[in-house]
């Protein structure tokens, strides 16, 4: 087997391992709500920290976000164009917030963690289980690639089967 092949294969657990913590569509839709929303507070909170590299104004955010968008495309190519997109729009959105708002970006960053939070913890109450990340970490960066494969899913075809293991 291959790397990619491998990559793909180990991706494809995680993905559904992910999936099979979030069964109840109500608990779908308060994670499609939640994690961007914290995404959201985290680009506002790692964008504020700026440094300068040859002569250009830097962000922490930009090369964090920029490595998860290409491991993201090496996982799984079509949703990871989703969630790029979609994570490269909440990096600008943070931006923005902290130019217009300054130090009140932290503010409604905090409050984007909180409510994120709130949402997702809802869901899992309504699910009677855990969030999956107490019981494997990973589940904090997959939350955005299986919701936007997830999302795909249900446009292409309808319905959302799980994923093939």
């Amino acid at each position: 087997m291959d790397e990619k092949a491998a990559l793909r294969g180990a991706w494809r657990r995680l993905e559904a391992d992910y999936l099979a913590f979030h069964t109840l569509a109500v608990n779908r839709r308060l994670h499609r709500v939640g994690v961007p929303t914290i995404a959201l507070s985290v680009l506002v909170a790692l964008s504020s920290a700026r440094y300068h590299v040859l002569g250009l104004e830097l962000d922490l955010a930009l090369p964090i976000l920029v490595a998860l968008c290409v491991f993201y495309l090496a996982l799984e190519l079509r949703a990871a164009v989703l969630a790029d997109l979609i994570l490269v729009a909440l990096y600008a959105l943070a931006r923005l917030l902290i130019e217009w708002l300054g130090d009140g970006a932290w503010l409604v960053a905090g409050g984007a963690f909180i409510s994120g939070w709130i949402a997702q913890l809802a869901g899992h109450a309504l699910e009677g289980n855990r969030p999956a990340f107490l019981q494997n970490a990973q589940h904090l960066w997959v939350a955005p690639l299986a919701l936007a494969g997830e999302a795909l899913r249900n446009t292409v075809s309808g319905t959302n089967p799980p994923p093939a293991q």
